[in-house]
């Protein structure tokens, strides 16, 4: 047992400092130079995109928040795609189309069958001809008045290739689930973004709010199309795929903490399991491409940046051999014991840290009740969760389905609509 214990505790001190303690640090001894320089003299042409799959209503709620945005409606246009959904969320973007359409110019296109969502994505980036900047968006968030204006005023380099925004949480409170995912998307933003916003170099920039240079979203279309694993067709986690593509190219991708959206968080487990493993197929994929190409990390890569795509993932992987491991060798409860050990040991200060940083500066981050009854669910997706999601990761890395919104029954079963329905004047380009 004393060999387990050492062993797990280790490796998972070591993450812990990757992930928490060094990127703190730094953040607090950086301070202001984390932050981006801005513009708001600069005024481009801005085309929101926007793949939507069974999001119903949700996709109303969010094409009304873009076309109330603080920014001249002359340059701004909203392109939604619906992938072939099944249920009305076409029926809503139309709607959304006829009620929000004016001096803001919405298009609103229909796949043919279901292709996934980059693909949706690259159909709406065809449609926006116009454009200099795409702002890529999710079909279930709603946005600050002034998200767009922030995102453009933060190119003030022609370095700087895509910028992201500050997701948030609108249903903090929900339940158990949606506090912890609150609380981490809180300490993601404020402090692991931050470290590598100091940077020029964050790793993944969330698809809820990406905005990205036109020229340099078709620069990488090819590669992320015939993204695969294995010879299997990849297409789990776009947004992080497309920032190490950028940063493999030797362009910057920041955060701008100021253009802030919120999105509504998996309020049951199981919604959440199938987040948490789409998004670990991701991770898995983004380190398997680091790994590969070592050398263009090196010429155009930060090291810190890409110590922090290397040396997670190693452990989280290290951690699930040892706890392989120890089922083969009768001493699965030894392991378990010690990981429960770090893990109490380790979130339970970092827990309240959080808590009351979240009340001092983002009220509506907080949770109610308190930290600690987090704890507990912390600490069991940790063991549980984790191992599950990495292992399942692996044996199914060809996945196309978008994750949380259908089954692939459903998808099967989608009824036949006609697509091809736009505002007058912007037809669809061939991509």
């Amino acid at each position: 047992m004393d060999a387990y214990l050492l062993l797990t505790l280790s490796l998972g001190w070591v993450l812990s400092a990757l992930l928490y303690v060094i990127p703190l640090l730094c953040v607090i001894v950086w301070r202001k130079e984390t932050f981006l320089a801005k513009d708001y003299t600069v005024q481009r042409r801005v085309a929101v995109l926007l793949p939507c799959f069974n999001e119903g209503p949700h996709a109303y709620d969010t094409i009304k928040s873009i076309s109330e945005s603080d920014y001249p409606a002359g340059l701004l246009e909203i392109v939604a795609v619906d992938d072939h959904s099944t249920d009305d969320s076409w029926e809503w973007i139309q709607k959304a189309q006829r009620d929000f359409s004016g001096p803001v110019r919405i298009a609103a296109y229909r796949q043919p069958v279901n292709k996934g969502k980059y693909e949706a994505l690259n159909r709406a980036a065809n449609i926006a001809t116009s454009a200099d900047i795409f702002i890529c968006i999710d079909s279930d968030c709603t946005f600050h008045p002034d998200a767009v204006r922030e995102l453009v005023a933060s190119f003030t380099s022609d370095k700087i290739a895509a910028v992201g925004g500050h997701v948030r949480v609108s249903n903090v409170n929900d339940n158990l689930v949606t506090k912890t995912q609150a609380t981490v998307y809180f300490y993601a933003y404020k402090v692991m973004k931050m470290f590598q916003n100091r940077l020029r170099n964050v790793t993944c920039i969330s698809g809820c709010l990406f905005a990205i240079r036109r020229d340099a979203f078709f620069e990488i279309e090819d590669d992320v199309k015939t993204c695969n694993f294995l010879g299997a067709k990849f297409s789990a986690g776009e947004d992080r795929y497309m920032t190490h593509l950028l940063m493999l190219r030797g362009y910057q991708t920041a955060v701008n903490l100021d253009a802030i959206c919120w999105t509504e968080v998996p309020t049951t487990f199981r919604k959440f399991f199938t987040q948490q493993w789409r998004w670990r197929r991701s991770g898995t994929q983004d380190y398997l491409l680091t790994l590969r190409t070592l050398r263009r990390h090196a010429r155009n890569v930060h090291p810190l940046s890409a110590m922090n795509l290397i040396l997670p993932e190693t452990v989280n992987y290290l951690m699930l051999f040892t706890f392989v491991f120890a089922i083969a060798s009768g001493n699965a409860l030894e392991w378990i014991v010690s990981h429960q050990v770090f893990t109490y040991t380790v979130f339970a200060p970092f827990l309240f840290g959080v808590h009351f940083w979240a009340k001092r500066c983002a009220p509506d981050q907080a949770v109610k009740g308190g930290p600690l009854p987090l704890l507990p669910f912390i600490a069991a997706w940790a063991l549980a969760g984790t191992v599950t999601c990495a292992m399942m990761a692996i044996f199914t890395m060809d996945s196309s389905s978008w994750g949380t919104r259908v089954s692939k029954k459903q998808e099967e079963s989608a009824g036949t609509v006609e697509d091809g329905a736009q505002l007058e004047g912007m037809q669809p380009q061939q991509g």
